[in-house]
């Protein structure tokens, strides 16, 4: 009996030890604050995207005469001014993103569906620039998955049959057409109810980022999915709530596009994604600001566990990106120089 007892005494310790630093990790998760310096003022009238590349920052302007910039870290000014605005050979309009390859910068026009590449070693000078590559009409956000391909995020209304309820297209940088895969969201009670359209819309992909060669991570505003690639192909592995979520609603028609968006009252979300030593380091807008462009950072494992929050004490915004070293650079909104560019006095460690 005296044995017996032990032994149960043991188990009740080892689960309340577990239990205990369980909750440690929920309860404990480290808050600070984050001081940011400006850098310089950058010509960029209206910001989307910004990727580091050695010590060279990219900025995908969404208005500007000139579309995507090259800001050197070292000298602190743009270097070059690529893709005109414009419908034409080589043009662009209102990009959304531009991904930095080991040859070539792609640049991802969204209003002509179209990729646009260049060379990695073109100057300011020289106006040659290969020809654009036209996508499906359905895609309505890129990623880059590899310096060969792209995974795409998908709008199914009025795609065919064989679109509808799928999440994901693998496309190579081509424009070439590699399967079909995932499925949005269904966390939430009406997540299983509505539509594909409805949820496509309110569940649309933010971010995808590759922490290894085997996993990715697709971020909603308020979802985290976890894929892995088992060598035929991406399958969900996982699934998390970040943020609590309601939305309203209105279903597709023959004319328009489904409608949804979130309750007034309910929390604004994330807004953008960036990888940090196998971490997702996201910004969230703050849910009680006027400012509601105004945000700060979490960091969270690739479970969906949140390990660490950074309040900036000045004014951030969208979009943002880290450096090799940890440092976060930032958009501190504008000025009348153009862009501030603003970056952490501190590293992530």
């Amino acid at each position: 009996m005296r044995v017996s007892a032990y032994c149960k005494l043991i188990v009740i310790a080892v689960v309340l030890t577990f239990v205990g630093c369980n909750r440690n990790r929920e309860e404990n998760k480290v808050e600070q604050t984050l001081s940011f310096t400006e850098i310089a003022k950058v010509d960029a009238d209206m910001p989307v995207a910004f990727e580091v590349n050695g010590n060279s920052l990219f900025i995908t302007d969404y208005s500007g005469d000139k579309l995507v910039k090259e800001f050197n870290l070292d000298s602190k000014e743009i270097v070059r001014s690529l893709v005109q605005r414009g419908n034409g050979p080589g043009e662009a309009l209102s990009p959304i993103s531009a991904f930095v390859g080991k040859d070539s910068i792609i640049v991802y026009s969204r209003p002509i569906m179209s990729l646009i590449s260049i060379p990695l070693n073109h100057s300011a000078g020289v106006k040659e620039l290969k020809n654009g590559v036209v996508l499906p009409f359905m895609v309505s956000d890129l990623f880059k998955m590899n310096d060969n391909g792209f995974i795409a995020s998908i709008i199914p209304f009025g795609a065919d049959d064989s679109i509808k309820g799928k999440r994901f297209m693998l496309i190579d940088r081509y424009g070439q057409q590699n399967g079909l895969f995932g499925s949005y969201p269904k966390i939430i009670d009406k997540d299983k109810t509505v539509s594909d359209d409805v949820l496509a819309h309110f569940h649309q992909t933010l971010s995808v980022l590759f922490p290894n060669d085997t996993i990715m991570i697709a971020l909603t505003n308020y979802v985290m999915s976890k894929y892995v690639d088992s060598g035929d192909g991406f399958t969900l592995k996982s699934e998390k709530m970040l943020i609590p979520y309601e939305y309203e609603y209105q279903d597709a028609t023959e004319t328009s596009s489904a409608i949804a968006k979130r309750k007034d009252d309910m929390e604004r979300g994330i807004n953008g994604a960036v990888l940090w030593n196998g971490k997702i380091l996201v910004s969230r807008r703050y849910a009680d600001s006027e400012d509601v462009d105004k945000v700060y950072f979490e960091l969270y494992d690739t479970d969906g566990n949140l390990e660490q929050q950074l309040y900036p004490e000045q004014n951030v915004y969208y979009p943002f990106a880290i450096t090799s070293e940890g440092y976060i650079l930032a958009n501190g909104g504008e000025s009348e120089g153009g862009m501030i560019l603003l970056k952490s006095t501190t590293n992530l460690m």
